[in-house]
């Protein structure tokens, strides 16, 4: 699945303090046709999201500063909220129905799956057109 020949990208907005994670996921979503920018924390992408403002996040659970939770949080007031995806290295099931319940559109397990990332973002960009 991927974009039609000369649509515009999706503009996508990966957020990890793990700077070997962002780069995997801006390399591969970049090949499926993304427009992908990187953030360390959520006060950074808080900024971002203000100057590039994308369709889609990808919010990892565990960072310094502000944990992805409370960052999904703060995301989602935003008007027009982006569809924002977790991802994180723990399946703790408390976390998964916590940012469930806010509004994110999908919690992510790494390692990743990659097929799978790739069909959860083009399934939520179908039901956001």
């Amino acid at each position: 699945m991927s974009p039609v020949a000369g649509s515009p990208r999706e503009r996508l907005l990966v957020v990890d303090d793990d700077e070997r994670v962002r780069n995997i996921l801006r390399r591969f979503l970049e090949r499926k046709g993304f427009e992908v920018r990187e953030a360390s924390g959520v006060l950074a992408a808080l900024e971002d999201i203000a100057a590039f403002p994308p369709r889609l996040v990808l919010l990892d659970v565990a960072m310094p500063e502000i944990d992805g939770v409370e960052g999904l949080r703060r995301i989602r007031r935003l008007r027009p909220p982006p569809a924002v995806f977790m991802i994180s290295g723990h399946d703790d099931g408390q976390i998964v129905q916590a940012c469930l319940q806010l509004g994110a559109a999908d919690y992510i397990l790494k390692p990743f799956d990659l097929e799978y990332l790739e069909l959860s973002l083009w399934t939520k960009i179908r039901t956001l057109a």
